[in-house]
């Protein structure tokens, strides 16, 4: 009876292993590094990029319906370290609505893939833990059909690859003039919010060894908005205006740092990061942040954890 029941438990631990998975991504937007702004996560203007420093928790669910192919569920939540705007209404943690999708690997050569999920955001009014987030009611979310996916590229006999976050999307809204304070406080009209976002981390990095790595990256955003025509060749470095029809390529960071893998359940991945462009320093008064203003430290961390 004792050895049935073990070998029903080790076939059970098989198929769970089989069919289901979980893994993690965790991004923290840490302090500024110049006297003044070791409160704030300073944008490409100097200023708080939100309320306080901010960590933004990814967890992704899969259940396997064949191999490689998958429904996923990721929940997402926001903890905030401190209250850098001295505001009423700051909240230390947000819960922001769920996406469900399908994850596969979309392609795979010898020496690249492109793996991630087709995913969207439930409709805000469904109840927490299925819609209710922290941004989505506020902005009167309804879909966000989208990517987040996971490219890589190895060069053939080098200790160098590229890597790539791969972050398109969508946004459909009920109300399209709606937004929480926090876009507001950020120098933001309602009518700034995204509506299709073109979002990309690319990267470059040396391996060191098999656990410890360089990497050199940015971010790139390419942002069409609620008050945005619809020409992508119309566009702005710089920050829009409510009545702008011009697309925003978002300021774009640079950033660097060291990468060590402890485990397949542990990477660490740690950068500074400041904003070069001085054309994406000034705000609509004219004054100019220095690129020191901007500069601060963060890390993002990830797993498998089965």
């Amino acid at each position: 009876m004792v050895i049935l029941l073990y070998f029903t438990l080790l076939n059970s631990i098989v198929y769970a292993q089989q069919k289901f998975g979980a893994s993690y991504m965790s991004f923290f937007d840490g302090p500024g590094i110049t006297k003044g702004q070791h409160e704030i996560t300073p944008n490409a203007l100097g200023k708080p990029s939100d309320d306080g420093l901010i960590f933004n928790n990814n967890l992704t669910l899969k259940y396997n319906l064949k191999e490689d192919f998958a429904l996923s569920l990721q929940l997402r939540t926001q903890v905030l370290t401190n209250n850098a705007n001295q505001v009423d209404d700051f909240k230390n943690y947000r819960w922001q609505t769920p996406r469900v999708g399908i994850s596969t690997t979309f392609f795979k050569t010898e020496n690249s893939k492109l793996t991630g999920a087709f995913n969207t955001d439930l409709p805000y009014f469904f109840p927490e833990p299925f819609g209710g987030g922290f941004t989505a009611r506020q902005r009167t979310t309804i879909l966000t059909p989208g990517f987040f996916a996971q490219y890589t590229y190895l060069l053939p006999g080098s200790n160098w690859s590229i890597f790539s976050l791969v972050m398109p999307r969508f946004y459909f809204y009920e109300d399209r003039n709606k937004a929480e304070p926090q876009l507001s406080r950020a120098g933001y009209s309602p009518r700034l919010k995204n509506e299709l976002n073109l979002s990309f981390n690319p990267s470059a990095n040396y391996a060191f060894s098999d656990k410890l790595g360089f990497r050199l990256g940015t971010e790139i955003v390419y942002k069409k908005l609620i008050a945005s025509g619809w020409n992508p060749f119309k566009a702005t470095i710089r920050n829009s205006r409510p009545d702008s029809k011009l697309w925003v390529l978002s300021p774009i960071p640079i950033q660097t740092g060291l990468t060590y893998e402890f485990s397949k359940l542990f990477s660490l991945s740690t950068y500074i990061q400041g904003y070069p462009i001085g054309g994406q320093r000034i705000d609509r008064k004219g004054n100019k942040a220095s690129f020191e203003d901007t500069l601060s430290v963060g890390a993002w961390i990830s797993g498998t954890i089965f």
